[in-house]
């Protein structure tokens, strides 16, 4: 009996008490804060994983880190969107020793900023998109003729009230255009 007490007190400063505090909002290919408590006892330096378990994904986003530092800001790599990351503080000369994993959490899509363009027509179109499994697009312009002026959603809808052949050609016109100003700027 002596001697599995012995055992097991030799390996408790072997145990790491590090804890990370479950990240929320984070959002691939943006800054995020990852924060940690540690105890005396904890390995000074860390590699810390992003790790999805349900693609089978393993992201090293933080190596040889101060446990002691408590936080770290970084920049994410661009990671697919959903549920199912977890944090990993792993032992910087062995990466299967994983000192501590966070709860599970989701990761956010991609947000991108939004483009604004004007047509010849004078129509002015801001849009901005998600990437993600499904992408959501949005759109908004307005259209000022000289006697007067109007605001709405340009969103293809007039276009398809004109017939199927006609949805889409604005966002067409506006591409053939750039096409041909990138053509001309380039000569």
């Amino acid at each position: 009996m002596l001697s599995k007490t012995s055992i097991l007190v030799a390996l408790l400063p072997l145990v790491s008490a590090l804890q990370f505090n479950t990240p929320t909002n984070l959002t691939s290919a943006a800054e995020a804060t990852i924060s940690w408590t540690q105890q005396a006892n904890d390995p000074q330096v860390i590699t810390i994983e992003l790790v999805n378990t349900i693609f089978h994904n393993t992201f090293a986003i933080a190596n040889n880190i101060q446990s002691t530092a408590g936080t770290i800001t970084l920049l994410l790599p661009v990671i697919p969107a959903g549920d199912g990351y977890t944090l990993e503080a792993i032992d910087i000369g062995n990466q299967n020793n994983v000192f501590a994993t966070s709860g599970d959490f989701p990761a956010l899509p991609v947000s991108t900023p939004a483009s604004t363009s004007t047509t010849p027509f004078g129509v002015t179109v801001t849009q901005s998109s998600t990437s993600a499994a499904s992408s959501n697009a949005a759109s908004s312009g307005s259209a000022a003729p000289a006697s007067s002026s109007s605001s709405g959603s340009f969103n293809n809808n007039a276009a398809q009230g004109l017939g199927p052949n006609l949805a889409g050609v604005g966002s067409m016109v506006v591409m053939v255009l750039g096409a041909i100003a990138g053509a001309a700027f380039a000569l």
